[in-house]
């Protein structure tokens, strides 16, 4: 068992997006934004403000698929915590091969396996230069803001050269040009990402929602995470399950 990883969060979320079936979510008080009709089952907690619904109970257009053996719930309901990407910085770093699903591995903060991620040797930087919400995802680390940048990804621009396959598969590109991009490229810090949006996102939930905006110590509410589940055998790894 371990939590859920940036690579694993890319895979499905690419496989959605070939099929067409980007999910919907409760990203409005357990109701989907762009459809009051799609609602899920609250939970009931201690807090009404708290708008969970439970992981499952709304309509199959909920799933990555829009099928019952979909995965569900990836767009709204819990910004959720995904392990193997990080921000230091602006430097965007990453551990490799998916190896942030093994239980023993170290993804401390000055874990050895972190690497940065890179294009033609060169590192990849987040930047915003400019008072606007364009943001920049590039080789270039000059001129940077250092502030939190809030934008969507139809202002993220790409200019990475060569072009950098593993920002597809890390599904860190305008796949939902209308969903949340969020980063603060503070220096000092170590940021840690969450995915999908919650149940307050609205328009701006969705598979490709990314909010680089929290320390490793930071707690919340609206937070949570996804375990995910693979099993050894000799000869092969079976396929993982996602619960």
């Amino acid at each position: 068992w371990h939590m859920m990883t940036a690579a694993e969060w890319g895979l499905v979320a690419l496989h959605s997006l070939r099929l067409n079936t980007l999910p919907y979510g409760n990203t409005y008080d357990g109701i989907y934004y762009g459809a009051f009709g799609e609602t899920g089952i609250r939970y009931k907690c201690a807090s009404p403000s708290f708008a969970f619904t439970l992981t499952g109970s709304g309509p199959r257009t909920w799933s990555h698929n829009h099928r019952e053996d979909g995965v569900y719930d990836l767009c709204g309901n819990a910004d959720e915590m995904i392990c193997g990407l990080r921000l230091i910085g602006n430097e965007l770093q990453y551990i490799s091969d998916n190896n942030a699903a093994i239980s023993e591995i170290d993804l401390g903060r000055n874990s050895s396996k972190w690497k940065p991620v890179t294009s033609g040797g060169k590192k990849v930087f987040i930047a915003s230069t400019t008072d606007t919400d364009e943001v920049t995802i590039s080789n270039n680390s000059c001129n940077l803001k250092d502030s939190v940048n809030l934008s969507k990804w139809r202002n993220v621009i790409v200019d990475v050269s060569p072009s950098l396959e593993l920002l597809t598969e890390l599904a860190l590109f305008d796949g939902e040009p209308s969903s949340l991009f969020k980063a603060d490229c503070n220096m000092s810090y170590e940021i840690l990402p969450t995915r999908g949006g919650n149940y307050a996102s609205r328009n701006q939930g969705g598979i490709f929602n990314i909010n680089l905006y929290y320390l490793r110590g930071n707690i919340g509410a609206s937070r949570g995470f996804r375990v995910a589940y693979y099993e050894k055998t000799p000869g092969h790894i079976r396929p993982m399950k996602e619960t």
